[in-house]
């Protein structure tokens, strides 16, 4: 069917049914464009830059942009993770991994990473937790939130600055939402995905810390691996007592490529070892044999010119000796 015809019964229907969502139990076949997101807007572009290149087929547009894939026959277990943004704020996730795998576009809170990941995804909401640094905060109605002078304990809920409104309105009681709360509420799971493969891309980053924007360039990092720590300009494959191996890699054939450890073993070192051992003792002997000559020179006078010739030899030899060992 024509999927024109087809989302304009499904929207009749979701209007009819006070925007609730709809069951196509059918195929839906689109010869046109599909744009999702609460951005999209009525006459929504579909070319790209100059119009050079082939339409976008589909478009995901809003703060939140990210593709889930569900696996129903996984079963999940309990783990802990967090991200970048989590840990910069002071909290954790603890929640069900396992049965589904997110790509998911920058992070959507204001100010967000701008970033590629690809992660798993728990399908139920996990719980956030402090972990002993996250701020702590008092809501009340009609004005800002106050930050509090101790943090949240760690293994505590995290706290947001938005009061809870659903509760003030039923009861009267003024309290922060929970950072699990406020995600539920909001309908925001973007910071739920533990991030296995993270690409950053190069961006201008401001670095005034307020006023006029003062920006500096950010080099790109790739991240590969949980937990993987960024690093500037690299590719990051582990973190600080969490080391990770690069296997089944080619040999390095050019000057900046990575060498295997065929290849360091392939190399003269034993030869040249034994070599450096042979001249350390070459040097050791002829040190011993050039103090003894100064105690002949200094305590007679029969060694004449020979004696000259025979302990300048020996200095010029110790000295080829030595430059052989430091090149």
């Amino acid at each position: 069917m024509n999927i024109i015809r087809t989302l304009f019964v499904a929207a009749s229907a979701c209007v009819a049914a006070g925007a609730q969502a709809v069951l196509i139990p059918d195929d839906l076949i689109g010869n046109e464009h599909l744009c999702v997101g609460f951005d999209c807007v009525n006459g929504e572009s579909f070319v790209q830059s100059g119009g050079l290149r082939p339409d976008i087929p589909v478009k995901l547009k809003e703060n939140n942009l990210r593709l889930t894939f569900t696996d129903t026959t996984a079963s999940e277990s309990t783990y802990q993770w967090a991200t970048a943004f989590t840990q910069t704020n002071g909290y954790y996730m603890v929640g069900g991994l396992g049965k589904a795998w997110a790509f998911e576009a920058n992070e959507s809170g204001n100010g967000g990473v701008s970033q590629m990941v690809i992660g798993r995804f728990p399908t139920l909401a996990p719980r956030v937790l402090s972990d002993g640094t996250a701020k702590d905060y008092a809501c009340s109605f009609g004005a800002m939130a106050v930050e509090l002078e101790d943090p949240v304990p760690a293994g505590q809920p995290a706290t947001s600055s938005q009061l809870d409104q659903v509760t003030y309105q039923a009861t009267g009681e003024e309290r922060c939402l929970t950072i699990e709360e406020q995600f539920a509420r909001n309908n925001s799971g973007a910071f739920y995905a533990e991030p296995v493969i993270r690409l950053l891309p190069k961006s201008l980053v401001d670095v005034s810390g307020g006023g006029d924007p003062v920006y500096e360039e950010a080099p790109s990092a790739v991240l590969l691996g949980i937990g993987s720590t960024e690093v500037a300009g690299a590719v990051s494959v582990g973190a600080e007592g969490k080391l990770q191996r690069l296997s089944m890699l080619a040999e390095a054939v050019n000057e900046l490529e990575v060498v295997t450890r065929d290849q360091l073993a392939g190399l003269p070192f034993a030869a040249q070892k034994a070599a450096l051992v042979t001249i350390a003792a070459d040097i050791t002997a002829l040190e011993a044999r050039v103090a003894a000559l100064e105690v002949e020179e200094s305590g007679s006078s029969k060694g004449g010119p020979f004696g000259l010739a025979f302990f300048s030899a020996l200095l010029f030899m110790l000295a080829a000796l030595r430059r052989r060992v430091l090149a």
